[in-house]
């Protein structure tokens, strides 16, 4: 392997995915991949609650790809999600020299005051937040100008001014110092840390579909996270918290299950009928149809809460709502959205990852999660 590789790790609330990945000219190209269950408690609604559970999965998972490799795997790209996060726009200008050309280090300056400018106006909101309990997770340019005229491009152009807009994301600093402990303890380093909705936006919807004012769902487990895209570029970020894990709870509750065996259960209800064994060693054989009545309400609640979040960041409904990840199979979950949002049921519709072209290899990795 002459192209270097990038290892990717996504600790969500129900499982850890590695990827090992190496990018070609036009496209992505998938090695390797390992899944792995998360161990009963160890997260929550996207909060990591026991360190050494969730180190020893991630650790099982750097194993496996390094038997792969032949090779010790010692750092990782990761995504993070949280329950509680923060966006702030940013803006800054700077002043240009004349006859010089904009490098890659001027821009990255510029892009840094913009941040520590969205960093000033959540400090001026007392009354919201302290920054001190925040970390910033990563930033998403929406417009650059030149000479007050935006353009889709500064490097190595020359005028008397430049400036950029950002949106900057920040979660809890529990959230990161957590998953930064769980990291450590598997013998990894964090190469870089961006937010699970930044890296969804940017595979999901490239630059070519950001004209669309478009909303993209990834329904995990403990989260749904939320982006949109509107006039050429990325309008927003959100999150609601709660996703998949509200569906399961109802299950175990109303049919004494453990919450892995109501999971196994919700993942069939495509069939008539499931068999599975409740808390107390009881063989049940439960009608798929009459789980479907019983979740219905929860999904309507949760389909409910996610459009109330998508209209508050797009200002109205989008034109079309893109669902990834493994809560958007809940039934009924994108009928439940489209009503909410007034939206025909044809605009809302699961993305799956067969769709992205520029992603190869995995093939046994096609659906949306």
């Amino acid at each position: 392997m002459n192209t270097p590789c990038i290892f990717a790790l996504d600790i969500g609330t129900r499982k850890i995915a590695g990827l090992l990945m190496r990018k070609t000219s036009d496209s992505y190209e998938i090695l390797h991949t390992v899944i792995k269950e998360q161990l009963p408690t160890a997260m929550q609604d996207g909060q990591i609650h026991d360190i050494p559970k969730v180190a020893a999965v991630i650790k099982q998972v750097c194993d496996e790809i390094a038997k792969y490799t032949n090779q010790s795997v010692t750092q990782a790209a990761v995504a993070a999600a949280g329950r509680s996060l923060i966006t702030q726009h940013g803006q800054a200008t700077k002043e240009l020299e004349p006859n010089q050309e904009i490098t890659p280090q001027k821009l990255h300056e510029l892009e840094l005051s913009a941040l520590q400018d969205a960093i000033n106006q959540i400090n001026q909101h007392k009354s919201r937040t302290s920054i001190d309990t925040f970390l910033c997770v990563g930033y998403t340019t929406i417009q650059r100008y030149l000479d007050d005229q935006p353009i889709q491009n500064l490097l190595g152009h020359q005028g008397y001014s430049a400036s950029v807009e950002i949106i900057a994301t920040f979660l809890p600093r529990i959230v990161i110092d957590s998953l930064s402990s769980a990291l450590r303890l598997a013998g990894l380093r964090m190469s870089s840390l961006t937010l699970e909705p930044i890296a969804a936006m940017h595979t999901v919807v490239p630059q070519s579909m950001r004209m669309l004012n478009l909303a993209l769902v990834d329904i995990g487990a403990g989260t749904s996270d939320i982006a949109i895209s509107a006039n050429g570029t990325i309008k927003a970020y959100g999150m609601v918290s709660e996703a998949g894990d509200l569906i399961t709870r109802i299950i175990a509750d109303k049919y004494l299950l453990d919450f892995m065996e109501a999971e196994k259960v919700k993942c069939q209800l495509s069939s008539k009928s499931i068999s599975c064994e409740d808390v107390l060693g009881n063989q049940r054989e439960i009608d798929s149809s009459s789980v479907l009545t019983l979740i219905k309400p929860a999904v309507s609640q949760l389909a409910a809460k996610i459009s109330s979040e998508i209209s508050a960041l797009n200002e109205g409904p989008p034109k079309g709502v893109m669902l990834i990840g493994g809560g958007s199979l809940t039934p009924q979950i994108a009928e439940q959205i489209s009503k909410q949002l007034q939206l025909p049921a044809n605009l809302v519709r699961i993305r799956e990852r067969a769709a992205l072209k520029e992603i190869k290899g995995a093939q046994q990795h096609l659906g949306p999660q």
